[in-house]
C-alpha cells in the first residue's frame, strides 16, 4: 500500500515539475520575444535615426496588428497625446471622432487588414477636442514576406484644408450670386416689358394724333410709365441686395401715402391695358407715421401687386390696403383677390410654395423672388398666405408688422386738466391721436366711433375740445358738429380732423360752426397750434423744440 502511495506522489511531483518548467520556458520565450521585438524596434529607430525623432511630421510605429509601439515628438505636438497615452492602442480609436468620414476609416481598416500601403486625408481630434486635418501615409513592413509592423507618417494640413473649404465656400457663394443676378435680371426684363410696350403704344398714339389734348394725355401716360420704371428698378435693386444670412433693415420715418398713390396710378394704368376690372381700396390710416425700411416695404408690396397686374388680363382684381395696431405695433395688410378660377393660387401654392421653379405664368426670375420674399417676410415677423375662394378666386394675404414712429410723441409739459373727445371711426387714427394728446399732458380722453356717439357723449360730459372726423358711419362729422352746436353747447370747441379737403367738406364744417379744420396727416404741432387757437386759456408751459 505504501508503495502505491509513493508511486502516485512521484507521478504528481513529476507532473508539477513539468508544468513549472513549461511555465518558466513560456515566460522565458515571452521575455525573449519582447527582447527581440524591442531589439527590432530599436533597430528600426536606429535606422530612422534622429531625423525621425525630431521630424516635423508625426511618425507612428505599430505592431502587425496596428497597435502603437512608438511615436516621435511631432506626434505629441500635433495630437497632444504622449506615447504612454496611446501605446498598445490603435491610433484611430484615440484620434478619430464625430466628423471623421466613415468611408475614409473603412479604407484605412481594409488597408491594414490586407497589409497594403495607403495614403488618405482624414479629420482627427486633438487631445483637447480640437479637430485638425492630416495627410496620412501608412506603409506595411514585411520581412521574408511576413508582416512585421506598420509605419505611419502624418502631416498636419489643417491650414491648407481650411483654405480649400473657404475657396469652395466662396466659389459656391459666387455661383449663387451669379444665379441670383441672373434671376433678378430675368425679373427686371419681365417687369420692364410691360411699360416698354406701353411706351410703344403711346408713341403710336401720338403719331396718329398730335393734337394738344392728345399730347397732354400722352405726357401724363409717359410720366406714369417713367415712375413705374424707376420704381421697378429701385424695387428689384433693393430685393437683390438683401443678404438673408446677415439680414439688416435701414429704418427711417415714412408714411404710406406716396407709396400707395404711386402703386395706385401704375396699377390703374396697367389694368386699363390688360383689361382688368380693378378695384383699388386704400383704407390705411392717414395720420400714422411708421419707422421701418421704406424701400424694402415698398419693394415687397410693389412686387406682389405687379406680379398680379402684369401677368393677368380679362379678370376682376381687388387690391385692398388696411392697417391696425396690436401691442403698440402697426400691422399693415395687403389683400389681393383675383377672379381667375384659382390659377394664381395653384401656381403660388403648388409650385412656388414648395420650391419648384418649373413655373408657367411666372418667369424663372419672378418665381425665384417669390421664394426669396417668403424668407424676408418671415424675418420681418410678417405672414404671407395664398388661398382660394369658392374654387373661382385666388387670394394673396400679406401682413407686415411695422414699428410706429413715436418721435412726435415726445412730451410737451402743459397746464391743463381738461377732457378731450375724439370722434374717429378708424381705430388706428384714434390711437395715434390719443398718444399725441397724452404726450401733450391730456389724461382724460374719450373716444366715439361715429357722429351719433359723439353727440350722445357731448350731452353727458363737458369737453375742453372735440376732435371730429368727417366720414364716419351712422352720422358723419359735419352733421354731428351741427347737432352738438345747436342742441348741446353753441360755444363748444370742435376741431375738424379730416382727410377730406374738398370745398364741399370745408364749407360744410364751417356752416356747422366748427372753429378750426386740421387736414390729415395730423402731427402734434398742428394739434398744439389749433388747441391754442380755439382756447387762449390753454397754456403750454415749455414747448419743446
Amino acid at each position: 500500500m505504501w508503495k502505491v502511495i509513493f508511486n502516485r506522489v512521484i507521478s504528481v511531483g513529476a507532473i508539477l515539475t513539468v508544468a513549472i518548467v513549461s511555465l518558466l520556458v513560456l515566460k522565458k520565450n515571452k521575455e525573449l520575444m519582447k527582447l527581440e521585438a524591442d531589439l527590432e524596434l530599436s533597430s528600426v529607430r536606429s535606422r530612422l535615426g534622429e531625423v525621425a525623432e525630431y521630424a516635423k511630421d508625426a511618425i507612428i510605429i505599430t505592431d502587425k496588428h496596428g497597435c502603437v509601439s512608438w511615436t516621435n515628438n511631432a506626434f505629441t505636438q500635433i495630437t497632444g497625446y504622449e506615447l504612454a497615452d496611446v501605446e498598445g492602442k490603435k491610433p484611430g480609436d484615440v484620434l478619430q471622432g464625430r466628423d471623421t468620414e466613415i468611408d475614409t476609416v473603412e479604407r484605412l481598416h481594409n488597408a491594414v487588414k490586407n497589409a497594403q500601403q495607403i495614403e488618405v486625408e482624414i479629420l482627427n481630434y486633438h487631445k483637447n477636442g480640437t479637430p485638425y486635418w492630416i495627410e496620412l501615409a501608412i506603409t506595411p513592413i514585411l520581412v521574408d514576406g511576413e508582416l512585421q509592423r506598420f509605419i505611419a507618417v502624418e502631416r498636419d494640413i489643417t491650414t491648407r484644408k481650411n483654405l480649400e473649404f473657404r475657396l469652395k465656400e466662396l466659389a459656391t457663394m459666387a455661383r449663387a450670386e451669379t444665379d441670383n443676378k441672373s434671376h433678378f435680371m430675368s425679373l427686371l426684363i419681365d417687369e420692364l416689358r410691360v411699360p416698354l410696350n406701353r411706351l410703344k403704344n403711346i408713341n403710336e398714339k401720338l403719331r396718329l394724333d398730335d393734337s394738344a389734348e392728345n399730347i397732354q394725355e400722352v405726357h401724363a401716360g409717359i410720366n406714369v410709365c417713367n415712375s413705374f420704371i424707376e420704381n421697378t428698378i429701385l424695387s428689384i435693386e433693393t430685393l437683390e441686395n438683401i443678404d438673408l444670412n446677415n439680414f439688416r433693415i435701414y429704418k427711417s420715418s415714412f408714411r404710406f401715402n406716396s407709396i400707395i398713390e404711386n402703386l395706385r396710378k401704375s396699377t390703374t394704368q396697367i389694368a386699363g391695358e390688360q383689361n382688368l376690372d380693378l378695384e383699388f381700396k386704400d383704407e390705411l390710416s392717414q395720420s400714422v407715421t411708421y419707422y421701418s425700411d421704406s424701400s424694402l416695404i415698398n419693394s415687397i408690396f410693389s412686387f406682389y401687386i405687379s406680379s398680379v397686374a402684369n401677368k393677368l388680363e380679362d379678370c376682376k382684381v381687388l387690391i385692398h390696403f388696411s392697417d391696425s395696431i396690436q401691442n403698440d405695433t402697426g400691422l399693415v395688410n395687403l389683400f389681393i383677390r383675383i377672379e381667375d378660377l384659382g390659377e394664381v393660387y395653384h401656381v403660388l401654392n403648388d409650385r412656388v410654395g414648395h420650391g419648384n421653379l418649373d413655373v408657367s405664368i411666372l418667369s424663372m426670375g419672378r418665381s425665384f423672388v417669390f421664394q426669396r420674399l417668403n424668407e424676408v417676410i418671415q424675418k420681418l415677423g410678417g405672414s404671407l398666405d395664398y388661398g382660394i375662394e369658392n374654387e373661382d378666386a385666388s387670394t394673396i394675404s400679406l401682413t407686415l408688422p411695422l414699428e410706429l414712429d413715436t418721435s412726435s410723441f415726445a412730451p410737451y409739459p402743459v397746464e391743463t386738466h381738461q377732457r378731450i373727445l375724439i370722434a374717429e371711426d378708424n381705430r388706428v387714427n384714434a390711437l395715434v391721436l390719443i398718444k399725441m394728446l397724452r404726450s401733450l399732458g391730456f389724461a382724460d380722453i374719450d373716444t366715439a366711433r361715429n357722429g351719433a356717439e359723439a353727440v350722445e357723449m357731448a350731452r353727458k360730459k363737458q369737453y375742453h375740445a372735440i376732435l371730429m372726423d368727417n366720414h364716419m358711419p351712422i352720422m358723419n362729422g359735419i352733421e354731428a358738429s351741427k347737432i352738438i352746436k345747436k342742441t348741446v353747447d353753441a360755444d363748444i370747441n370742435i376741431i375738424a380732423c379730416t382727410a377730406d379737403s374738398s370745398d364741399v367738406a370745408v364749407e360744410g364744417f364751417k356752416q356747422s360752426g366748427v372753429d378750426k379744420i386740421i387736414f390729415k396727416p395730423i402731427n402734434k404741432a398742428k394739434i398744439l397750434e389749433h388747441l391754442e387757437v380755439v382756447d387762449d386759456s390753454f397754456k403750454v408751459v415749455d414747448k419743446l423744440a
